[in-house]
């Protein structure tokens, strides 16, 4: 046995530019001054660079409207008059329309990915001028990368440092705003038709009222497929949770796993995994290990009897023709409940949205190990979504083009 274990060192990846050239940050200057709809997209580099506090003091200082990625969006208020909401294929429709009305997009630490601009390059904030702040130099090569107008290879941190040495105008509260948040009001993630829902959970609902029920400053791990997305289209920052994934990964079964990590890594904070019914047989055997160790989490289980969104997707491509994602297309899937009882894990059924009312709240603040099977209607469906080449402001289910029109040219 070795006395002491080898170890290796990590080499920090250094950006091309030490300092940014300043024909660019004149370049930058001159974009932002003029520009009379400009728009932050927040990604993970900023939070990978602890750069969160200087993006909170840039966009409070300048009055600049921001949209946060699924990564970053635990960080900042939902409530915010310059917070325009989730933007992406699977996102809020508020947020896209952001996104596309924007006449400047200042990307930070942003990956491009065909997940956030959707399947055509040319469709994404088509009005927009577009900066990209990004340490990785090969992002700038990518075929899926739009038309950018100002490309800086450098740590997002070190751009904000280095912004300071350029006169930017603060910008009163003025009609961009206004618009932002005109547009949350009138498309809310969650409507009234979401409310009410007798024989099962509606899953906009559960995450409306999960959100306002769980700890404060506890953990929230949502999983894979359309669990993951609901968690963040619905994502309310009133009591803080901080959230983590494993994103454009999606491991079928991870939170499980993940929620054991988080444990370990912090005991003294309530941790919730989100989970949908198809992948819990990924990984059920930790269910053994949160139970061996008394892991303090509250496992739920979003059951919608199937891979509900892949059924999306053969609906959308494959004119309903199903193949392996119900019962009836050849997928069998255990129950939950049985399964908690098997490895002595307690838990719990949620079979409507009365259900969900009346009893989530006692039971999110049960301590762990627990289990919530969620009886969501299979019929549930992620909404509103992109198909695959249409842009941003046309989500489904569609509005009339008039309406579009009306909002896009305002």
């Amino acid at each position: 046995m070795p006395k002491k274990i080898k170890h290796f060192k990590i080499n920090k990846r250094k950006s091309k530019d030490k300092n940014i050239k300043l024909h660019k940050l004149n370049q930058i200057e001159k974009l932002i001054n003029s520009s009379k709809r400009p728009l932050i997209l927040v990604g993970n580099g900023c939070l990978l660079s602890n750069s969160i506090k200087k993006i909170k003091n840039l966009i409070n200082k300048y009055k600049i409207p921001y949209a946060a990625s699924w990564a970053t969006l635990h960080c900042f208020s939902s409530k915010d008059k310059l917070n325009s909401g989730t933007f992406g294929v699977a996102a809020s429709r508020y947020g896209n329309f952001a996104v596309q009305k924007a006449d400047l997009i200042i990307c930070l630490g942003l990956r491009l990915s065909s997940q956030i601009i959707g399947g055509n390059i040319k469709n994404f904030a088509p009005k927009a001028k577009k900066i990209l702040i990004e340490i990785d130099k090969d992002e700038f090569t990518s075929q899926r990368l739009p038309k950018i107008d100002v490309k800086i290879n450098v740590d997002v941190k070190k751009f904000l440092n280095d912004i300071k040495k350029i006169n930017i105008q603060k910008r009163k509260p003025d009609n961009w705003i206004s618009k932002i948040n005109y547009l949350k009001k009138k498309y809310p993630v969650v409507s009234k038709n979401n409310l009410v829902n007798n024989k099962y959970v509606d899953p906009y609902y559960f995450f409306k009222e999960f959100y306002s029920k769980i700890n404060k400053n506890s953990v929230v791990i949502p999983d894979a497929s359309a669990n993951l997305i609901w968690a963040y289209q619905t994502f309310k920052s009133d009591k803080k949770p901080e959230m983590f994934t494993a994103f454009n990964h999606s491991p079928m079964g991870y939170s499980l796993a993940a929620s054991v990590g988080s444990f370990f890594g912090n005991k003294m904070k309530k941790t919730y995994a989100l989970i949908g019914d198809g992948s819990v047989p990924m990984n059920v055997q930790e269910l053994e290990t949160i139970k061996n160790y008394n892991v303090n989490v509250v496992i739920i289980v979003i059951n919608n009897q199937g891979y509900g969104l892949i059924k999306q997707t053969q609906e959308t491509w494959l004119k309903s023709n199903y193949a392996g994602v119900d019962k009836k297309s050849g997928l069998s899937l255990p129950d939950n409940t049985k399964i908690a009882d098997s490895y002595g894990v307690k838990n719990f059924t949620l079979k409507n949205n009365d259900d969900v009312k009346n009893n989530l709240k006692k039971i999110l603040n049960m301590r762990g190990p627990v289990l919530i099977d969620v009886k969501v209607d299979p019929k549930s469906r992620v909404k509103p979504k992109i198909e695959f080449g249409k842009p941003l402001h046309d989500m489904y289910p569609y509005l009339e083009k008039n309406e579009i029109n009306s909002i896009m040219n305002d």
